[in-house]
């Protein structure tokens, strides 16, 4: 951790991502948030530093998008967004969260591995990881992620931030 005073400091909080030196800085403002995926095409886990500062309206408000309380605060939006605070992942389906409906869509996107990325107990991770997964016979790897407010499953691929 680095202190910065008088004319060094330019705000209350900021976050710097190594080596890139992309900054996210305090400004006193309301997130965006949103209650459901509906309409969106990528989901972006937050980098936990900007979780722990408490840098998320800035980061909202940085790249014009939304956040939305899954199991984290995770930003979405319909643009490929390219920072190193972020994770990009591509909605492929949204589904009714039960097992016979994920599984249903895992099976037509033809999925072989199911990352699981919400709150789960870790003694129980690789079993539900495991039964999904002996169900499946595709080759692609899906991370299913769950809206508990609107009762949705999501299911998305992991995009390349290169691009």
């Amino acid at each position: 951790m680095t202190l910065y005073f008088n004319e060094l400091k330019e705000s209350e909080i900021s976050v710097v991502s190594l080596p890139s030196l992309e900054k996210i800085s305090s400004c006193s403002i309301d997130p965006k948030e949103i209650d459901s995926i509906d309409n969106y095409k990528y989901i972006y886990i937050i980098d936990p530093t900007v979780i722990i500062s408490e840098l998320i309206p800035e980061l909202c408000e940085k790249f014009n998008c939304k956040m939305l309380k899954l199991n984290r605060p995770v930003l979405v939006s319909n643009e490929k967004i390219n920072s190193n605070f972020l994770t990009r992942y591509e909605i492929v389906k949204v589904c009714k969260n039960n097992e016979k409906e994920i599984l249903k869509n895992l099976k037509e996107i033809k999925t072989g591995k199911v990352i699981l990325r919400y709150n789960i107990e870790p003694k129980d991770y690789w079993k539900i990881r495991n039964s999904y997964e002996s169900k499946l016979n595709g080759k692609g790897e899906i991370s299913l992620f769950i809206n508990d407010h609107k009762d949705e499953a999501i299911l998305t691929i992991k995009s390349d931030q290169s691009d």
